[in-house]
């Protein structure tokens, strides 16, 4: 005769709940787990449709799957999302309901309207444009009419030639990076346009320090100034003008000691960006050539001049 124990049938009886659960459980893990991956084909067959991201540059595409593909190869599972509904309970795994409905791809407009970068191009291409021809006809004023061929003038000229340079060279590679948002022209070019940029603006600032020293001398000395200013010094001060800010932009700029040697690193890494980052010593050498220098001689000249000028006149009207 067979004796059955009340205690371990009852006790089974008591699991049976529990384990009717944890097959509700599995089964309802594995119809959300279905549904995901039905989600995950959809998002594939729209993988050709661009959206714009502003991680790689204005006009850059990525796939419609990043996201997707993320949740699918970053760690399994993913962080558990709010359910939909407060009965639906979550166990880990996203919601299927917030997956293909409530979930939205982000489509990201773009960081300027197509309004505003015409504008802005347009404004820019306009500068450029009055920069090349206002200069051009500065040189071709005082190449037509010999009375203006005086040794002021000749500096003039100069800085006219060194302004059309900074229009060709500087603004219009800049141009192209306010319009696209990156460097199209590679690590080489980089060097190239930040030396330029720095080799024709210290020339431009360096033409106006010769026509101070050339002006101080028209006043304060004129009846010297046919001795001092000669066409040998003028050769002299013009040669010294275009050639000296080339060990403050080539030289530095291609040997890599302007920056920093992870600088150069990133920007090997990375060739459609174009940043000029300067270390401290080629920051107060650079600054102090082209700008502090010639800054204060400027001014020193110029009131010398002044204090020259205001004295002949209380001279005539004594």
């Amino acid at each position: 005769m067979t004796y059955f124990n009340r205690s371990s049938w009852g006790q089974q009886l008591l699991q049976i709940p529990y384990i009717t659960a944890r097959f509700g459980r599995h089964c309802l893990l594995n119809h959300r787990l279905l549904q995901l991956g039905r989600a995950v084909a959809t998002a594939r067959r729209l993988d050709d449709i661009p959206i714009i991201d502003p991680r790689y540059g204005r006009g850059a595409t990525r796939s419609w799957l990043s996201e997707a593909d993320s949740l699918t190869t970053e760690g399994w599972p993913p962080p558990s999302t709010t359910p939909s509904s407060a009965s639906s309970p979550d166990y880990g795994v996203p919601n299927a309901t917030s997956i293909t409905s409530t979930t939205s791809w982000p489509l990201v407009e773009p960081e300027d309207s197509y309004a505003a970068l015409a504008l802005k191009a347009t404004v820019m291409g306009f500068i450029i444009m009055a920069a090349l021809f206002g200069n051009l006809l500065v040189i071709v004023s005082v190449m037509r009419h010999r009375k203006l061929r005086v040794i002021t003038n000749y500096f003039v000229v100069s800085l006219a030639l060194a302004d059309m340079l900074v229009a060709i060279w500087a603004m219009c590679f800049n141009l192209s990076v306010e319009t696209t948002g990156r460097w199209l022209f590679g690590y080489f070019m980089c060097d190239v346009w930040n030396s330029l940029d720095v080799y024709f603006s210290t020339v431009s600032i360096l033409h106006l320090c010769c026509i101070s020293v050339d002006r101080y001398y028209a006043i304060v000395q004129p009846l010297d100034y046919p001795l001092i200013m000669t066409q040998r010094k003028l050769v002299i001060m013009l040669a010294v003008v275009w050639c000296s800010p080339a060990l403050v932009s080539f030289l530095p700029i291609f040997m890599g000691w302007y920056t920093t040697q992870e600088h150069l690193e990133y920007r090997k890494l990375h060739p459609d960006l174009c940043e000029f980052l300067v270390n401290k010593p080629y920051a107060v050498i650079s600054s102090s050539v082209s700008f502090w220098v010639p800054g204060v001689i400027m001014i020193f000249m110029y009131y010398r001049i002044y204090i020259e000028a205001d004295r002949q006149e209380r001279m005539l009207y004594r």
